[in-house]
């Protein structure tokens, strides 16, 4: 538990620690013996997301997806949970499609995010 702990207070900025929300199942010690149990029983998928303003789309670097990797890797070690861990990114104009970009499971633009607000 201190080890974890300290994984998280060792992120460079707050927004980079590792954060947990998951759908709507609750711990039920008669059906979950783990975590990941009750993961399972939710929505069945974790999304790590990532927010990046752009005024063009989106473009990961070999760079930026070694990063993402490594903060995967940290919510695992962190949460212990391993089933379904998928990365979301939201952006203004979505993702470039290229090398770096593969493992990205899904996405959201401004305008699917907003698109049925109504009119004011």
């Amino acid at each position: 538990e201190k080890e974890k702990r300290e994984r998280c207070a060792s992120a460079a900025n707050r927004w980079e620690e590792p954060r947990v929300a998951v759908g709507i199942a609750v711990y039920d010690p008669a059906l979950d013996e783990s975590a990941n149990d009750t993961v399972k029983r939710a929505d069945k998928i974790i999304h790590l997301v990532e927010m990046k303003f752009s005024e063009t789309s989106y473009t990961i670097t070999k760079d930026y997806e070694e990063r993402l990797q490594q903060r995967k890797e940290l919510f695992i070690s962190v949460t212990g949970i391993t089933h379904g861990i998928v990365h979301t990114f939201i952006t203004p104009s979505g993702i470039t499609r290229g090398v770096h970009s593969a493992f990205i499971h899904s996405q959201l633009t401004a305008n699917e995010l907003f698109a049925n607000l109504p009119s004011m």
